[in-house]
C-alpha cells in the first residue's frame, strides 16, 4: 500500500524527507522496513519533522545515494498497517454495494476527505454524497462487499 513520497534529501547523511500519505504520519515509526525505488529496505530510523517524516533507511549513507530516491513512492505491507475499530482502507471501500434498506443506491466509486468527516462519492442511476458518520452508516461488511445506510431527512432531495 502506498503511505508516502519521498519529496527530498535532509542533511547530508543520507536521510530522507517524506510526505506521508497516512493518516498519522507518526505510523511511519512503527515501520520496521518500507519499499522505496522498488526495493525492500530496512527503516533505521522515522521521526516527524515540521508534518513530514525524516527517514532513515540502512544502506542509504550520504546525500547523492538519497537523492536517487527523490520522488520514488514509500510503499508497506498491508500487515505493518493496523486499524482502529470502525477505520477502514478507503481501497477496501471503493467498489462497495451501497443499501438504504433493501434499495441499492449504487457503488461507493471515491472517499472524499473533508476535514469534518468523510464523504463516500456512491454512483448508480443517480450519484449521492452520503457522508461518513453514525448516523448515516450502519453498518459496512467487506467480506459482504455492501454497506447499508440510512439517509438522513433531507439527503434523499440532493
Amino acid at each position: 500500500m502506498e503511505a508516502g513520497i519521498i519529496v527530498n534529501t535532509h542533511g547530508l547523511r543520507g536521510e530522507l524527507k517524506v510526505v506521508s500519505w497516512c493518516d498519522s504520519p507518526e505510523v511511519f515509526e512503527g515501520f520496521d522496513y518500507v519499499y522505496a525505488g522498488g526495493v525492500k529496505r530496512t527503516v533505521s530510523s522515522a521521526r516527524c519533522h515540521k508534518s513530514n517524516i525524516i527517514l532513515k533507511l540502512e544502506g542509504i549513507d550520504d546525500i547523492e545515494r538519497a537523492q536517487q530516491l527523490k520522488n520514488e513512492i514509500i510503499t508497506v505491507d498491508r500487515e505493518q498497517l493496523t486499524l482502529r475499530e470502525g477505520s477502514y482502507f478507503v481501497v477496501d471501500l471503493i467498489g462497495l454495494d451501497v443499501f438504504e434498506n433493501t434499495r441499492r443506491l449504487g457503488k461507493v466509486r471515491d472517499v472524499l476527505q473533508t476535514g469534518a468527516n468523510d464523504v463516500y462519492v456512491v454512483r448508480g442511476e443517480r450519484e449521492w454524497l452520503i457522508p461518513a458518520i453514525s448516523r448515516v452508516i450502519k453498518k459496512i461488511d467487506i467480506k459482504a462487499g455492501r454497506i447499508d445506510i440510512e439517509l438522513l431527512d433531507g439527503l434523499e432531495g440532493l
